[in-house]
């Protein structure tokens, strides 16, 4: 079973997070707006976590489909 957190966005879609252990690294994983997004993760089940320090936390992956790119016009490059 993988550990799992529901919470709310900023735009009060519903938000799951689990947390996950690899080679000694915490990290979190939410998918926002998308009850079955860990179905696609099937192989992440033998790193899930019930719980973690949450100061070792090295990084939150949020995963949101309403996220679009800004508009090339608005870009910037970030090196030469």
């Amino acid at each position: 079973m993988m550990s799992q957190a529901r919470s709310s966005n900023s735009q009060g879609r519903s938000c799951e997070t689990r947390l996950f252990k690899v080679a000694d690294f915490v990290f979190a994983i939410s998918f926002a707006g998308y009850d079955n997004g860990f179905r696609l993760l099937p192989s992440f089940g033998s790193f899930a976590r019930k719980a973690a320090d949450l100061d070792s936390l090295l990084f939150t992956l949020t995963v949101d489909d309403n996220v679009r790119p800004v508009p090339k016009a608005r870009r910037e490059r970030i090196r030469e």
